[in-house]
Order: structure tokens, then sequence, then C-alpha cells
């Protein structure tokens, strides 16, 4: 059928079953929204066709501006609205964008090319997460778009127990936000969550190129830690090889450039990042 569902400039590839769609890890593609119920929809795939079923939401799902009340048919450029999120249902091997030409369709469909992670769960090898990853392509004032799509198959990874397959999943979207910090295009929230699953990937791996993200990434952004991830840094420290301590240098000193506008707390705050260099490996 080369059925896709075309989210936040990606096309996610819908194979024959059920696709489903929520805010919880167990999800095939997990939306973080608080409008979104933890499963509020399913796409069932079929030979013979497609149709999307409300599984239950507070909000409801909507059809083309239209809340469904019973399982609908889809058609080839269906317009679906969940939360506050909006994903368009296209069919056919040849899927082209409103407004782009032949040749520019060919473009982005190259720059956006994607693949499947399957995340199988040992005690039930039945049971799939599939996430879109590869090149990710973002819109201003969402730089936290892949985390935001792949967050929680990457849950379910460290759930797991699954270490590498959440780095697989997480480093390019973690990469993306690092780049475009620089230019002011991460908020503090975005941010936060994006060192939340670096120290997470530290602790679960090992490495200290995770350690170093959070301090690069807020090195770029020039804002204090907030305290909760620098006690989560304390604890991730001793569960890393090693960590460039070159790279929380380069941070604190920067800080020290603006201590002087700091009031009690992140005086405190900064002097516990200075003191995580006796005990970074």
């Amino acid at each position: 059928m080369g059925a896709r569902l075309h989210y936040q400039l990606q096309d996610i590839a819908l194979s024959i079953g059920t696709f489903f769609i929520g805010r919880s890890a167990d999800c095939q593609l997990a939306l973080d929204d608080s409008m979104v119920s933890r499963r509020h929809a399913a796409l069932h795939i079929a030979p013979e066709g497609a149709f999307i079923e409300d599984l239950g939401s507070r909000n409801g799902v909507f059809l083309n501006g239209v809340r469904i009340e019973k399982s609908e048919p889809l058609h080839d450029a269906d317009q679906i609205r969940i939360g506050s999120q909006d994903l368009g249902f296209h069919t056919g091997e040849d899927l082209t964008h409103p407004a782009s030409s032949r040749r520019d369709a060919r473009v982005t469909r190259r720059e956006m090319r994607i693949t499947q992670l399957a995340l199988h769960d040992p005690d039930d090898p039945s049971e799939q997460t599939f996430v879109a990853t590869g090149p990710m392509t973002t819109v201003p004032g969402r730089a936290a778009t892949g985390l935001a799509i792949i967050g929680g198959v990457a849950d379910k990874a460290f759930a797991l127990g699954r270490a590498d397959e959440a780095e697989r999943v997480l480093q390019r979207a973690l990469a993306d936000i690092l780049t475009r910090a620089a230019s002011g295009d991460v908020d503090p929230e975005q941010a936060e969550r994006a060192v939340g699953y670096a120290l997470r990937l530290a602790t679960a791996t090992g490495r200290g190129v995770w350690i170093d993200y959070g301090f690069r990434l807020y090195t770029a952004l020039g804002v204090l830690l907030p305290a909760r991830i620098v006690d989560e840094l304390y604890a991730a420290v001793r569960k890393v090889n090693h960590a460039d301590k070159s790279v929380l240098r380069a941070y604190t000193a920067r800080l020290r450039e603006a201590a002087a506008s700091f009031g009690p707390a992140e005086r405190f705050v900064l002097q516990r990042l200075e003191g995580l260099e006796r005990w970074a490996p």
C-alpha cells in the first residue's frame, strides 16, 4: 500500500498492522503533548486499506477537522489532529508536498530519508516499537522535535536494558539540539530534557562524552545548569570511564564571567559545578 504518516517534516513508513499513537513509550509514535492520552489512537494498515480509530482518548481524534466517533477509513492527503499535533496521511510511493516542484520534492525526500528501528522486548518477541531515525530537518521554534518524536522509544530501550539502542535512537536528535544552541533556537525546557537524556546515556553506557554533552550545550546557551541536573551530574560522573575536564573548565570559566549578577542560590550551583572537577574521572 505504501502508506506514510507525515509529521513534523518527517515521513514515517507505515507497514501492515496496527500503529499506535500516544504519550506512552509503548506507542510506535510517542507524542510529547499534555493533550494526548497515553494510548490515544490507532492506525490499522491492511492491503485493502487503512483506518483510524480513537482509543477512548479524552480530547478526541479529528479527521479533516471533524472529531471521529468510530473507526474511519483513511485516504491520501487526509489530515489528522491528535491533541495539538497535526499529522498527514499519504498513500503511494511518490509523496509530494503542496507548493513544491517535482524536483524539490525529490530533494526533500532525499534530505529527510528515514529508516525504521525496531526495539524488541526479549520477554515478548512479538512486541516491537518503531521510530523514525535519520537526518532531521527542524522548524524554527521547534528545537526538540526529534526528542518529542523518539523520546518514548528511547525510554523503552532504557527500560529493556538496551543502552546501545537508546544511544542510537537519541544521538542524532541530541546532536541537532547542540548544533542549534549557539543560535538560541533551544529553550530552557528543551535543553534540560536533552541533558537529562544525555546523563541517562552516560550512566547506562559509561561513556563520558555524554557528561561532556551537558557542559557543551549549556556553554553554547551561556546559562547556568539547573540545580537538579547538577545533582544528577554528581551521580553520573561516578559511572563513566572518562570525562573531558577541559569542557567543564571552559563552562565554569564562562559562568564566572557572569557570577557578579548571580544570587546566592546561583552561586551555590556554580560552586557545586566547580567541585565536579574533583569528582570527574
